[in-house]
């Protein structure tokens, strides 16, 4: 598998030849539950499995990709994006599949393997918050201009394609840190409205992240919201 062009990605997919006109959308799908997930430590582009729960959560992921039927899939090149999950839907949908290294996950240098607790504990440099300015360490790592920079590449290219698009990636890539999310579900890349309150005219939206987990209680770059909202007419005391 390797990159491919913009007429590749445009490629006709035959299951969905009956489907009416639509505007362009993108599906953005994080891979299923790693070891990392379940036992709270650091994985960024290290190459490794995923549970049993994550088998399970994988071959749900297939079939839902296969039911909505995307002209193309785009994924991380990393195992548990690509082999689990893009590989066996671009197959049984055949739709072409590219793997682009732009949308891995944030590369966590030293701190990869390290459990969350142990990173807190011991005071290692962190990308963001109070010591971000000791990143990168002399082990390695990523610093966050770099990451926004490669993933906002990647969103100029999916703005141009037709049709529906798949992109199987990682947490940290789909919503990222001080940026928000990367694109909306009517693909508009890095949405306004994605957390708060979102004033239009006299219209006030509140738009909350949610309480919701799969797997461990770790939401990365994206920490759990329950909103409290106190309506009050404007004619009140």
């Amino acid at each position: 598998m390797k990159n491919g062009t913009n007429a590749q990605w445009r490629s006709d997919n035959p299951i969905s030849t009956d489907r009416k006109p639509e505007i362009p959308r993108v599906l953005l799908m994080r891979h299923a539950q790693t070891f990392a997930n379940a036992n709270d430590y650091f994985l960024g582009q290290l190459d490794e499995g995923i549970t049993e729960v994550g088998e399970r959560q994988s071959r749900r992921a297939v079939a839902g990709l296969v039911a909505w039927k995307p002209d193309r899939i785009v994924t991380s090149p990393l195992l548990r994006c690509r082999e689990k999950i893009a590989e066996p839907a671009a197959e049984a949908l055949g739709v072409p599949l590219v793997v682009d290294e732009r949308i891995k996950e944030f590369d966590f240098g030293p701190l990869e393997g390290k459990t969350f607790s142990e990173v807190i504990e011991k005071g290692y440099p962190f990308p963001w918050g109070p010591g971000s300015e000791e990143w990168p360490p002399d082990g390695g790592g990523e610093t966050m201009g770099h990451f926004v920079a490669r993933l906002s590449a990647a969103a100029d290219d999916l703005e141009q394609f037709e049709g529906r698009t798949a992109v199987i990636a990682h947490g940290g890539v789909i919503r990222i840190p001080f940026v928000g999310g990367l694109v909306s579900t009517n693909r508009t890349l890095f949405p306004k409205n994605t957390e708060g309150l979102c004033r239009q005219g006299g219209t006030v939206m509140a738009v909350s992240r949610g309480m919701g987990y799969t797997g461990p209680r770790v939401r990365l770059f994206n920490r759990p919201e329950l909103m409290v909202l106190e309506l009050q007419s404007e004619d009140a005391p």
